[in-house]
């Protein structure tokens, strides 16, 4: 594994038990497979980005589109909840931390 892309790892591992572990959570799920989908989505982001940046890939128009589009679908997954409010409150991993944490990445 190389060590350039230990923190996109981290946070790809991190998205998927976030979707592996929802089901166990019951009725109120929806938060954690939210944060789930997010962190996957931009882990992949940062890391196809990362991957431009260093010369490791092509730097195609297609690649950046597909990364400006995994990014804003972390807005997008936030913002389209049914009581944004009370959910940011109570939920701040899934929509204050996470689509922060991959915004500052990129």
């Amino acid at each position: 594994m190389d060590r350039r892309f230990v923190g996109s790892t981290v946070a790809l591992i991190l998205g998927l038990l976030f979707l592996v572990t929802a089901p166990s959570r019951g009725h109120d799920r929806f938060p954690q497979i939210l944060s789930g989908i997010g962190t996957v989505a931009g882990a992949l982001a940062y890391r196809s980005l990362k991957r431009r940046r260093l010369g490791l890939c092509a730097n195609s128009i297609g690649r950046r589109v597909a990364e400006a589009t995994a990014l804003l679908s972390i807005v997008v997954l936030v913002l389209l909840q049914s009581n944004l409010l009370g959910r940011m409150y109570r939920e701040p991993a899934p929509n204050h931390l996470i689509p922060a944490w991959e915004q500052l990445r990129a």
